[in-house]
């Protein structure tokens, strides 16, 4: 089979835009660069894809629609979005961008029949909530051949092109065994989620459950309380459980919407309380600074906004799904040392 340009770019280390530039004659790439890929391309029998000459020239380019939710978590999956459309602006593909604040399905319907009806997209990507008539509408697009990728929350439908995010419940996990070697596998823990129509955030509590159970007896869940990513709301969760429940020593959030809990928790208890949080966000980051968390869980936001956006842009050029429904990115561990540490060498 003859090479791609994907393949072409890999292999002279540019993206695949530099490379469409130079095999179509467009410029903007230098003479040294230029000459690379075209030997390359001639190497090994590269033949144009008519399908991406048809896109990068129709009159009416090609439009991926973004639904994702407002919040300090999400800029950075939009910061991944927009490297990728930096890249397919080169092939005439734009991506149209909606916000929501919160996790309401009435909106994110809406959004989505404005998408489709209004925009007239030809592929989505969505952060969905765990809503019946949300699931059965984006099956329904689904079904009917409409390319649609799942970006950090995912939902269950068959015929999704893919998921493209974490795995919450390996995270939840995570987060527990960081729990157990924070606190010598002994605690009392409080538990703020973000809200129960979001999957991921579900199985998070879920996955942390499970290794409490079954390998730390002497670490006891008191208590567990949504935030639904509002500030506001998670002060006043975490004020009421730790009022209520004076016994407790350690906290869990499990959503990067934290701001506010973590401001009650170091209001009440100062930095008495043993955290672990998920998402490193300029808040989160600061509070593991200050040495209120003890470490995050994260999962590379920026990484899935753009093999969202990619893998959409890829099917709409050649029509290939992707190997796997399932694209999970990686999930690192920062700590206040290994954040000096990328302080001083300049790293993020």
């Amino acid at each position: 089979m003859a090479i791609t340009i994907k393949e072409i770019a890999q292999k002279a280390g540019v993206s695949r835009g530099t490379v469409d530039r130079a095999l179509n004659g467009r410029g903007g790439v230098s003479p040294e660069v230029e000459r690379r890929i075209l030997d390359i391309a001639n190497l090994y029998g590269y033949k144009p894809n008519k399908l991406a000459k048809a896109l990068a020239t129709k009159a009416n380019p090609s439009k991926i629609g973004l639904i994702s939710i407002e919040n300090i978590f999400f800029d950075q999956v939009i910061e991944g979005v927009i490297r990728a459309e930096e890249e397919i602006s080169d092939f005439g593909v734009t991506v149209c961008r909606r916000m929501i604040r919160g996790y309401d399905a009435k909106s994110q319907l809406e959004a989505i029949n404005s998408m489709v009806y209004q925009e007239k997209v030809d592929a989505l990507a969505i952060s969905p909530v765990s809503d019946r008539q949300v699931i059965a509408r984006l099956a329904e697009l689904a079904a009917e051949g409409f390319p649609i990728v799942n970006v950090n929350m995912d939902v269950p439908f068959s015929k999704k092109l893919a998921y493209v995010g974490c795995d919450y419940f390996k995270s939840g996990r995570t987060a527990a065994g960081l729990m157990g070697l924070i606190t010598g596998e002994r605690a009392q823990v409080g538990i703020i989620s973000g809200c129960g129509n979001v999957m991921g955030h579900t199985q998070r509590v879920e996955g942390f459950m499970s290794v409490v159970k079954n390998e730390y007896p002497d670490i006891q869940v008191v208590d567990i309380a949504d935030s639904y990513d509002d500030e506001q709301r998670s002060y006043d969760a975490v004020e009421a459980m730790l009022r209520q429940h004076p016994q407790i020593d350690a906290l869990c959030f499990t959503t990067g919407g934290a701001g506010g809990g973590l401001k009650a928790a170091e209001a009440l208890r100062g930095k008495r309380l043993r955290i672990v949080a998920f998402d490193q966000t300029p808040i989160t980051e600061r509070y593991l600074m200050d040495g209120l968390i003890k470490a995050i869980v994260c999962q590379q936001p920026n990484e899935q906004g753009y093999q969202a956006i990619r893998l959409l842009f890829e099917y709409l050029m050649e029509g290939e799904r992707p190997a796997s429904q399932q694209v999970l990115t990686e999930l690192t561990i920062k700590i206040k040392q290994s954040m000096e540490s990328e302080s001083r060498g300049g790293a993020r």
